[in-house]
């Protein structure tokens, strides 16, 4: 995600998260403390976090209402802004991202928590992200189904081969 440090890029009229300072998440260009600085790096993080879904967007790693992207907010208590459920990724807008308790339950903005916000809760628990973009390529999605087990097993690996492409993940 861009964020541009120490520089407030625009004035979004978002409240600041629910519940005290205390477990906020620091972010790049909050400086300080207090009601403030947590109101402008969630302004910040909802630009980034719009701007980063809308390139996604661009370069058709997410379609229409497929994907869903979450910032942290707070680990304790749990707090993600998210994209709203059911809406183009491509033209969402900061004032229209919503912020989700570790319950699931909307605490701030309008609009429905994604199917996929309890994934987003598992990853930011056992990885301690700060982010989660989990896109809905129709590439990927193809290629998954294509490949899914009919019998339930898991598949043990996938081929690639004769890929421009692979050349960049030499090694790997």
């Amino acid at each position: 995600m861009r964020l541009t440090q120490g520089r407030f890029r625009t004035a979004v009229p978002l409240p600041s998260p629910p519940g005290t300072p205390s477990g906020t998440r620091p972010h790049p260009g909050a400086g300080g403390g207090g009601e403030l600085a947590e109101l402008v790096a969630l302004a910040e993080l909802a630009l980034g976090l719009s701007e980063t879904m809308a390139q996604l967007h661009r370069r058709g790693w997410c379609d229409g209402t497929g994907g869903n992207f979450s910032c942290t907010l707070r680990h304790e208590p749990l707090q993600l802004l998210m994209a709203p459920s059911g809406v183009d990724k491509g033209s969402v807008t900061p004032e229209a991202l919503i912020v989700v308790d570790e319950g699931g339950r909307v605490i701030q903005g309008s609009g429905r928590a994604s199917a996929e916000t309890r994934l987003h809760q598992a990853i930011v628990r056992e990885r301690q992200a700060g982010a989660v973009l989990h896109t809905h390529s129709q590439a990927g999605t193809l290629l998954s189904r294509h490949h899914a087990p009919s019998s339930g097993e898991a598949v043990n690996h996938l081929e690639l081969d004769q890929l421009e492409m692979l050349k960049g993940l030499e090694g790997i």
